[in-house]
C-alpha cells in the first residue's frame, strides 16, 4: 500500500543514514561544526513539568533600568499609529507610574526638556496613565518559562482581525477573537510541551546537533532570497513580522513538533490487512451502493382504459404521460423508487397487495405491464430504470480504508498523549483562561478601541 512519508525534513532531505535518522542528523551536524556550539555541558533541559505560573517571575532575572533621558529626536505618534505596530516606538520597562513620573512625551511645540506636562499635547508615555495613553505591548504570562507578549502572539492574526473588526459587529468579533485566539493559545502551549518532552530525550551532543541543525535552516532561507541575509531578514520582517533568526526557528519547532510526534503517536499505530478487510465489510453499503428501481404508477378510471392504452403505446413519452395523468401519488408523478436488497428486484415490495406486487416485481427496465383492473381502477406498472451506483472493490478501497483507520486511531493515540502531557505540567486550566483573558482583552484594546485615543 502505499503510505504517505511521516519522515521529518532533515530524513527527507537524505541528511540521514543511521538506522535513527534524526538522531544522525543532528550528530552528523554537530561534527561539521567542530563540536562547537552554544550549549554548556552544565545546561539543563526542560521538561513539561518544569512550567511556571503564568504570574511567576524568576528571581534571578536580571532588572532592567529605564533611562530618564527622553531620546534625542522623540516622534509624538498617534494611538492608530501605535496599533499598527510603528516600527520607531520607544519601549519603556517599567511600572507605568513610575514611567510617567520619570518620562513625558514633549508637546510638539515644546522644546526637548521643558516642563511641558501641562500641556494638552503632553501625554504620559506610561500606558493607561495619562487620558491618551495606550498599551502598545504587554507581557501576559509565561509558557515553560518563557515570557508571552500579546502584540507578538496576535501578529499571525493580525490582518484576520483587523478586517473582521470592519465586517462584524462587535458581538461578533469578539466571539470570534476569543475562538481564535484560545485556539493558537492551545496549539502554543501544545507544541512547547512537546519541545519540552522532545529536548528531555537529548544528549548534549545532539543538543549541539541541534543548534547547529538551526544554522542550517537559516542558511536555506538565505539561499532562497538568492543568498543575501540582509535581504532574507528585510523580506521576512515585512512579510511575516519576523527575524531572519526568528523564522529559522519556527521552521525548527515544528520540525520538532512533528518528529514528537512521529515518536509517540505515528510510529505506534498499525493497520493490519485483517483490519482493512474487516472496515470493508462493516461498511459495505458504503463501498456498494444497493440498487434504486424507479417504477411509475398511473392508476385511472375504467373508462380512461382505452384512450391511455393508446397513449401508452408511444414507449418514450410513457413516464410524461403517467406523471400527468395518475391519480397516484400525481404531486410526484407516480414514481416509487425504492432501494433494493441483495435479492434484487424479486423480492421488492412496491405494494402490500400481491395484485399489484407480483407483477411490479416481473418487470424489467423499460417494460410495461398489462393493464391490471383492481380495486375500482384501471393500473399500468412502468419500471422506468433501475439505476445501479458505482461500487468500490476491496482493492481499489484499501488505501482509503489505511488512512481512514489510521487517522481514526492517530486521533485517539494524540488525545491520550496530550492528556499525559498536559496532566504532568504545573500549568493549570484557570491559568490558560487567565492568559486568554489578557489576550483578548489586549485585542480588544488594539482592535477596536473606542476611538477616543486615535489622533
Amino acid at each position: 500500500m502505499d503510505v504517505p512519508s511521516t519522515k521529518p525534513l532533515w530524513v527527507r532531505a537524505g541528511a540521514a543514514t543511521a538506522s535513527s535518522a534524526l538522531f544522525a542528523a543532528m550528530l552528523g551536524i554537530a561534527g561539521c561544526a567542530g563540536g562547537s556550539g552554544s550549549l554548556r555541558a552544565g545546561a539543563q533541559t526542560v521538561s513539561p513539568s518544569d512550567f511556571r505560573d503564568a504570574g511567576e517571575v524568576q528571581a534571578d532575572a536580571p532588572s532592567i533600568e529605564v533611562s530618564p533621558t527622553p531620546p534625542d529626536s522623540p516622534r509624538v505618534i498617534s494611538a492608530r499609529e501605535a496599533r499598527g505596530g510603528d516600527p520607531d516606538v520607544l519601549t519603556l520597562v517599567g511600572r507605568p507610574a513610575n514611567i510617567d513620573a520619570q518620562i513625558r512625551r514633549p508637546s510638539p511645540t515644546a522644546p526637548i526638556g521643558s516642563d511641558s506636562s501641562a500641556d494638552s499635547g503632553s501625554v504620559a508615555a506610561g500606558a493607561g496613565v495619562a487620558e491618551e495613553g495606550i498599551v502598545v505591548d504587554k507581557m501576559v504570562g509565561q509558557i515553560n518559562g518563557r515570557p508571552v507578549y500579546a502584540a507578538q502572539f496576535l501578529s499571525s492574526l493580525d490582518d484576520l482581525l483587523r478586517a473582521e473588526a470592519i465586517e462584524k459587529s462587535r458581538e461578533e468579533w469578539v466571539s470570534l477573537a476569543g475562538q481564535l485566539i484560545q485556539n493558537q493559545l492551545l496549539e502554543r502551549v501544545r507544541d512547547e510541551l512537546l519541545i519540552a518532552e522532545f529536548n528531555a530525550g537529548l544528549t548534549f551532543e545532539e543538543r549541539v546537533g541541534l543548534f547547529a541543525f538551526i544554522d542550517q535552516i537559516q542558511q536555506g532561507i538565505i539561499d532562497r532570497d538568492l543568498g543575501s541575509a540582509a535581504r532574507a531578514d528585510e523580506r521576512l520582517r515585512d512579510q511575516e513580522n519576523v527575524s531572519l533568526r526568528g523564522k529559522a526557528e519556527e521552521e525548527f519547532n515544528r520540525e520538532i513538533v512533528f518528529e514528537q510526534l512521529r515518536r509517540e503517536v505515528t510510529r505506534k499505530v498499525q493497520v493490519s490487512w485483517r483490519d482493512i478487510q474487516r472496515y470493508y465489510d462493516q461498511n459495505i453499503t458504503v463501498f456498494q451502493p444497493p440498487s434504486t428501481a424507479r417504477l411509475r404508477v398511473l392508476r385511472v378510471a375504467p373508462a380512461d382504459r382505452d384512450r391511455l392504452t393508446l397513449a401508452l403505446a408511444d414507449e418514450p413519452a410513457r413516464s410524461q404521460i403517467i406523471s400527468s395523468e395518475t391519480t397516484f401519488r400525481s404531486s410526484e408523478g407516480g414514481l416509487i423508487e425504492l432501494e433494493l436488497g441483495s435479492d434484487g428486484l424479486e423480492a421488492a415490495e412496491f405494494f402490500g397487495p400481491p395484485e399489484l406486487n407480483d407483477p411490479a416485481t416481473q418487470l424489467r427496465p423499460g417494460e410495461l405491464s398489462a393493464p391490471i383492473d383492481f380495486n375500482g381502477s384501471i393500473w399500468w406498472l412502468y419500471l422506468e430504470a433501475v439505476v445501479q451506483p458505482e461500487t468500490v472493490s476491496l482493492y481499489d478501497a484499501q488505501n482509503r480504508i489505511e488512512q481512514a483507520i489510521r487517522a481514526e486511531r492517530e486521533q485517539a493515540e494524540r488525545a491520550r498523549y496530550f492528556e499525559r502531557l498536559f496532566g504532568s505540567s504545573t500549568m493549570t486550566e484557570q491559568q490558560l483562561g487567565e492568559m486568554r483573558d489578557r489576550l483578548i482583552d489586549f485585542a480588544i484594546d488594539r482592535y477596536l478601541g473606542d476611538g477616543t485615543t486615535d489622533g
